[in-house]
């Protein structure tokens, strides 16, 4: 039986991996918003707090990041040459969809746009999965090779 962690695994590779991060974090905070916009309009039948809005927020949040921690940590052996370009691709999601969270945030709060803008950081998260899943960066800048 040959031994996979000697293997060396490409960049596309594995930005596939790190990808379904972002999905899965895009998915969750496209269902999470979309809760919030629902009992803002009161379509929801139960009661929610801000601490506990919060809570769910940062629980995302913490996820997301130790999942794209994870994946750079677990694919360490496997690939050492595309490790730092694995972790710009992780941050990169992390910051931008921070930016643009709190950006959303402060507009939707100060009642300048719909609360419906507050999807825009979850799909960001999931057209960057999307976009890692082919193998490449959104911005060919970002590439260290």
């Amino acid at each position: 039986m040959m031994d996979r962690s000697k293997e060396v695994v490409s960049l596309p590779e594995l930005r596939k991996d790190m990808a379904f991060v972002f999905l899965c974090s895009g998915t969750f905070h496209l269902l999470l918003m979309l809760s919030a916009i629902l009992y803002a309009y009161g379509r929801l039948p139960f009661e929610a707090t801000p601490v506990a809005w919060t809570m769910w927020y940062l629980l995302h949040l913490v996820v997301t990041f130790l999942s794209g921690a994870l994946c750079v940590f677990f694919h360490r052996k496997q690939s050492p040459f595309y490790l730092a370009q694995l972790a710009v691709d992780a941050a990169v999601g992390i910051v931008v969809f921070q930016v643009l969270f709190s950006i959303s945030k402060w507009v939707i709060a100060a009642r300048w746009v719909d609360p419906w803008l507050s999807l825009v950081p979850g799909a960001f998260l999931v057209c960057y999965g999307l976009r890692l899943r082919t193998g490449r960066q959104v911005w060919s800048r970002l590439n260290l090779q």
